[in-house]
């Protein structure tokens, strides 16, 4: 395995997200969504009326191939080129046809990271290592593109996969492969059982590849996807615990500032790591780590009820002023 990225774990741990999706010319009968290649295209290229949940659409960053309206352009001719078998029964022959446009055509990825990532060096080396996992895994002449996108609350990455002409497309996509293995006559549930190890095991040769180096989980990956409704429910859920917790550590900040002397004469300085939530204290007397806040800032210690009740002691580092007061929590 390779070795981890230097700021892999200086965040919380986070599952990782891949997820794959065939697409047709024409979306089968009952496809949730009714998408077809060329409706994901012009999601990814962020086209006027077709991302309508991006707030402020920014045009996607092209790191690999061609942009998604080529790529969708590309995957329909291989459609349009693909010749299928089928047994006659009128003549017990078999005999060629067209592929049917409600087949699919194209493979389109997303890989998303954790909503706190930044445009840094660390998302370069991400997606560098995104690159390299896919060019290894699909070939340069079936990985037809991969766009970044920066406008919504996550970072990801999307990206094309179309196999070659003389290929099927159970080539490109491991799920349908291991049916082709078992037979497509075999019954469904082995069938089922297949698709679904296949599907895992691309996952787990993700994050063996990439995900762990980044600090990336594979286990908190649920095994079924939520509904529309279950993931708005839990959103809400999540809102609503966090915003109860950050009640309890305001309440707590307040009454230990209250009941904490300041000597404004000797300010503490405070340095903050590149954790997002987490901050160190410095012995040194470099005045521009308080200038920065203009406020005297010192250490205290309160203790809370915990997200399930439990008593939770929490170090916290609070800037005082006349009129204001400010908190970080400080990693126990």
């Amino acid at each position: 395995m390779a070795d981890s990225h230097p700021l892999a774990f200086q965040h919380p741990p986070h599952g990782q997200f891949l997820r794959v999706e065939k697409y047709a010319i024409r979306a089968p009968v009952g496809k949730q969504g009714g998408n077809n290649v060329d409706k994901v295209a012009l999601e990814a290229v962020r086209a006027e009326g077709h991302c309508p949940h991006v707030a402020a659409p920014l045009a996607p960053i092209i790191r690999y191939g061609v942009d998604p309206i080529e790529a969708a352009r590309l995957a329909k001719l291989w459609a349009g080129r693909r010749r299928g078998n089928y047994l006659h029964k009128a003549s017990h022959t078999t005999k060629t046809r067209k592929l049917r446009d409600d087949q699919p055509c194209a493979l389109v990825g997303v890989i998303t990271v954790p909503a706190e990532w930044q445009i840094d060096q660390r998302w370069s080396d991400f997606t560098a290592a995104c690159l390299e996992w896919l060019l290894e895994k699909y070939g340069s002449d079936r990985l037809t593109s991969l766009v970044e996108h920066h406008d919504e609350r996550c970072l990801h990455l999307h990206f094309w996969i179309i196999p070659r002409m003389s290929d099927a497309f159970s080539s490109v996509h491991d799920g349908e492969l291991a049916i082709d293995f078992v037979g497509r006559k075999a019954p469904k549930i082995i069938r089922d059982a297949a698709y679904r190890k296949a599907m895992a095991e691309l996952l787990d040769d993700f994050h063996r590849r990439v995900g762990s180096r980044f600090g990336l989980m594979r286990e908190t990956v649920r095994s079924r996807r939520k509904t529309r409704q279950e993931w708005l429910r839990d959103k809400f859920l999540d809102e609503q615990r966090e915003k109860q917790i950050q009640r309890r550590i305001d309440d707590a900040v307040a009454k230990a500032v209250a009941d904490t002397k300041v000597l404004p004469s000797t300010p503490t300085p405070l340095v903050t790591s590149v954790h997002p939530i987490a901050v160190q204290q410095n012995s040194g007397t470099d005045p521009s780590t308080t200038v920065a806040y203009k406020r005297f800032v010192f250490p205290v210690k309160a203790r809370i009820i915990g997200e399930k009740g439990q008593l939770r002691d929490i170090h916290i580092e609070a800037a005082h002023n006349v009129d204001t007061t400010f908190e970080r929590e400080r990693c126990a």
